[in-house]
C-alpha cells in the first residue's frame, strides 16, 4: 500500500490511535480523524464529509459500522483494522495483534521500542508489558500517556485514587470497584493492577455513563468469564489466550443486562 493510494480514517481516543496517526503522517498518508470523542466511535455516526474524496483504498481503524462499510466497498478497496469483538453489533474482529501492530505491518513500518510498548499495552495491557520486560517506569509512562489521551484530568486521577477505597472482594476472588467518574475506569484498574505487582486478577468496575447509556459495567480477567459475558452483548477483546476484557451499558447500542452480568462474574 502506497501513501498516494490510501486514506486512513481513525479515532483519536487513546495512545494507540495517536501513534497510528503519527506514523501515518510521517509516512505521508492522508488521515481523517473521527469527529467522535468516545471509546467507541461507530463508523455509521460519522458525518458525510468524512467520506468525501477518499482515495482508492480506505483504511478504517477501530470504527465498526457495517452499513457504512458496505457503502464504502461499492467505490473503494476497504481495509478494516481492529482487534475487538462487538457482540452487540454482531461484528467479531478479535485479532492476536493490536491495531498498531497490524497497521505497522500494512505500511511496512518497524515499531520502535516505545511504539511497541504502546502496541503491547493496547493488546495485553500492563500484564503484557511486564511479561515483555518493560520496567515499572516505562509502564507508568505508557499508562499515563494512554490515560491523558483518553481525556483524564488531574482531578480525575485524584478521584480514581479515592475510588480505590470502594474495593469489595467477592467470594470467588473477583474484586469489585465503584467508580465515580462517567465512563472512566482505566485509571482505577491501573491502580489495582500496579498495587498487585502487575499480576493478573479478575476485576469488575461499575459506574455512571451518560444519560443515553445509564450505567456501565466493565470486567477484566479470565477469558472463560469474558466468553460467558459476551452472550449478553456488549464489547470485548481477547487480549491473550488466558485473559481479556468485556463491557456494556444499561442502555444504548451496547445494552446488556447488568444484573445477569454481575451474576456471571460472581459465580
Amino acid at each position: 500500500m502506497q501513501p498516494q493510494d490510501a486514506t486512513i480514517i481513525c479515532p483519536l481516543n487513546d495512545a494507540e490511535s495517536f501513534t497510528i496517526l503519527c506514523i501515518a503522517k510521517r509516512l505521508g498518508y492522508e488521515s481523517r480523524i473521527s469527529v467522535q470523542n468516545t471509546w467507541l466511535c461507530p463508523l455509521d455516526r460519522e458525518p458525510p464529509h468524512t467520506f468525501i474524496n477518499l482515495k482508492k483504498t480506505a483504511v478504517i481503524i477501530e470504527m465498526p459500522g457495517k452499513e457504512q462499510e458496505d457503502l464504502l466497498r461499492k467505490h473503494h478497496d476497504l481495509l478494516i483494522i481492529d482487534h475487538h469483538d462487538y457482540s452487540s453489533l454482531r461484528l467479531h474482529r478479535d485479532h492476536p495483534e493490536s491495531s498498531l501492530q497490524q497497521f505497522a505491518g500494512l505500511v511496512g513500518h518497524a515499531l520502535s521500542r516505545d511504539e511497541m510498548a504502546i502496541a503491547i499495552n493496547d493488546q495485553r495491557y500492563i500484564y503484557g508489558l511486564a511479561e515483555a520486560g518493560y520496567s515499572r517506569d516505562e509502564i507508568n509512562r505508557v499508562r499515563r500517556l494512554d490515560l491523558l489521551l483518553q481525556g483524564y484530568t488531574d482531578e480525575d486521577f485524584l478521584v480514581s485514587e479515592k475510588d480505590l477505597r470502594s474495593e469489595e472482594k467477592f467470594k470467588n476472588g473477583v474484586t469489585h470497584y465503584r467508580s465515580s467518574l462517567q465512563e472512566k475506569f482505566s485509571c482505577l484498574l491501573d491502580l489495582h493492577v500496579l498495587e498487585n505487582d502487575c499480576g493478573r486478577s479478575d476485576v469488575v468496575i461499575t459506574g455512571p455513563a451518560d444519560a443515553t447509556k445509564g450505567k456501565y459495567i466493565y470486567f477484566s480477567g479470565r477469558i472463560g468469564i469474558v466468553e460467558r459475558l459476551k452472550h449478553l452483548g456488549g464489547y470485548s477483546k481477547r487480549s491473550a489466550p488466558q485473559y481479556g476484557f468485556w463491557g456494556g451499558f444499561e442502555s444504548g447500542i451496547e445494552k446488556v443486562d447488568l444484573a445477569k452480568a454481575m451474576d456471571i462474574i460472581r459465580k
